[in-house]
Formats: C-alpha cells, structure tokens, sequence
C-alpha cells in the first residue's frame, strides 16, 4: 500500500457544525479506524478545557469521512464513545484508541487509559470495550486494566477468568485478529 499525505484533515479547535462539544476543546491524537463500505470512522483522543491545576483530561470520540474523499467530513460524533473510569481508576484521566477491531456481531475497543501520578507524570495501562451498536458506543469489558500477554483466548472469545491482573506499565496495544486469536 502506498501512502498519500492528505494535510490536515480535522481541527476540533475551529470545526463548527452548531454543536457544542466542551470535550472537544483541542487535540485530536492516537487516531485509530474502521472501514465501512461508504465512509470511515476515525477514532481520536481529544481533550477537555485545562482545570485549574492546568490539568486536562482526554476522551475518545470519532468523526466519519467519505471513502472516496477523505477530507470531507461526513459527520463528527456528539459524545464520546466510552466515559472516564471512576476516582482512582486506570483510565480516570485518559482514554486513547488504539485498535478498534471487529469480531462476530461486536466492535472491540483496545485502549489506553491513564492516571495521574506523583512521582511521573501519569501511568498508562492497558483497557478493552464493547460495542454492540456498530461502534457507536462503548462498554467497558473489564473495570481493571489487563495485560493482553497474558490474557488467554478460548475460540475467538476473551476468558475473563484467565486475565491476569499485573500491576505494570502497559500501553499503546496494538491487535490483530488472526483466525480465532487476538
């Protein structure tokens, strides 16, 4: 496949389509796609306005482009895909896609989620979620983040028993299905 620089095709800081999106006030990073027969759907991580401790949050949204023309937006997402994970969780502060991949009837969304820290900037870990609406919307699969090494896949279908919960820095996974595994 051959590469074709296109420019910039989206800036959240100037796009106006009459819609207010206060989580969309800068950024759109860590893109991940899905093909449709018509159009494709970018996944990106955008982020919330500073608070004041100049901290900013980030949130996965997605915005559709034509197929044959991928710099005309055809329709830019009026909320984000999955919410921030509760006080202390691994994705409080951060969720990025990073493969959005289909299986059977179901869109998974493999993420990046991240905390902040004292001692380093923040922690990034490893999150998975579930959409049944065509990728429209997410659930989380798991509260806790997981290590995808670890995981066990029993005939295409993750087996939440054989997870193994680890306490390290994981991040940017990037997965393929090939047959029945992940």
């Amino acid at each position: 496949m051959k590469w074709k620089k296109l420019g910039q095709v989206f800036n959240p800081q100037i796009w106006d389509d009459g819609f207010h999106r206060e989580w969309m006030n800068s950024h759109a990073q860590c893109t991940s796609t899905l093909i449709f027969d018509d159009y494709v759907r970018v996944y990106f991580s955008s982020r919330y306005p500073k608070d004041e401790n100049n901290q900013s949050t980030s949130i996965t949204t997605f915005l559709e482009l034509d197929r044959n023309n991928l710099k005309n937006i055809l329709r830019v997402a009026n909320k984000p895909i999955l919410s921030l994970g509760g006080l202390g969780s691994f994705d409080e502060n951060a969720i990025y896609p990073t493969s959005v991949i289909r299986h059977e009837n179901t869109v998974r969304l493999y993420y990046a989620g991240w905390s902040r820290c004292k001692s380093v900037p923040f922690n990034t870990s490893i999150g998975m979620a579930i959409s049944n609406d065509n990728g429209v919307t997410f659930k989380r699969y798991s509260n806790g983040p997981w290590n995808l090494y670890y995981a066990k896949c029993l005939h295409g279908r993750l087996d939440k028993d054989a997870l193994i919960q680890e306490n390290i820095f994981l991040g940017n996974p990037c997965c393929l299905q090939q047959n029945i595994f992940f």
